[in-house]
């Protein structure tokens, strides 16, 4: 009896991690996170700099904040929105989901995930989020819907650690093509990414 109750207990708890994960890649905001910017745009980074988060209002009729895309050994491209991910040639061996997520709250910024499968506990599949690439992945950010950029030459493409807030962000060797508006940087590893000005 005490054993089943044990078994019960593991599934139980597998279940209710599985189920917040997947929630939270299927929440989507509420329209009036689509206005503008709920915090301050100056912030100042790792390196002492003070970063200036470029602003950005999404069409209304948008009609994905997400976009997910399975990428193997040969590469490929995930786009939303004017934004993309490009993966190379070897930089995962296996399939992969790959999903670029727009952060619907002002400002450019994009969430990447990229998820495997493995065989876990008990025989079941469980999806397992991937941190680390064989090569690094680009991402390029559009600032064609940008409101507060004066200057493109001076923008870069800042990674922000953690879930929420802007604190401790880290500046990327970025490139600015100001003929397709976008900008772009080599990544090894996902979370969130924002578009700044230095």
């Amino acid at each position: 009896m005490n054993g089943s109750w044990r078994r019960i207990s593991v599934v139980l708890v597998l279940f209710g991690v599985l189920f917040v994960a997947s929630c939270e890649h299927g929440v989507v905001p509420a329209p009036d996170a689509l206005t503008g910017p709920a915090q301050a745009a100056v912030v100042e980074g790792v390196d002492g700099e003070l970063y200036t988060l470029v602003e950005e209002t999404l069409p209304e009729d948008l009609p994905l904040l997400s976009v997910s895309q399975v990428i193997g050994l040969l590469g490929g491209e995930v786009h939303l929105a004017g934004h993309t991910l490009e993966v190379p040639f070897g930089a995962v061996l296996e399939p992969v989901l790959f999903t670029l997520k727009l952060r619907s709250n002002g400002y450019v910024e994009v969430d990447l995930t990229a998820l495997t499968e493995v065989l876990g506990f008990l025989g079941r599949v469980l999806q397992v989020d991937l941190h680390r690439f064989r090569r690094p992945v680009t991402l390029e950010l559009s600032y064609a819907r940008a409101t507060n950029v004066t200057d493109p030459s001076r923008l870069i493409i800042v990674h922000a650690p953690g879930r929420w807030g802007y604190e401790n962000l880290e500046p990327l060797e970025s490139q600015v093509d100001t003929t397709r508006k976008v900008v772009r940087a080599r990544l090894d590893h996902f979370t969130r990414y924002c578009l700044a000005v230095n």
